[in-house]
C-alpha cells in the first residue's frame, strides 16, 4: 500500500509539470522555444533583480 501512494504521489508530480509546461507552451505556441526562454529567464532576473 505504501509504494502504491508513494508511486500515485510521484505520478501528480509528473502530471502537474506536464500541465504547468502545456499551459505555458500554449500562451506563447507562436513564438520559437528559445525567445520563450529567453523571456522566461529574463522574468525570473527582474523579479530576483526587484527583490534585492
Amino acid at each position: 500500500v505504501v509504494e502504491y501512494e508513494e508511486d500515485l504521489a510521484g505520478r501528480q508530480m509528473i502530471i502537474e509539470r506536464v500541465r504547468t509546461r502545456s499551459m505555458a507552451s500554449s500562451s506563447a505556441r507562436e513564438r520559437p522555444s528559445g525567445e520563450q526562454i529567453d523571456d522566461n529567464l529574463g522574468r525570473l532576473l527582474r523579479v530576483a533583480n526587484e527583490n534585492k
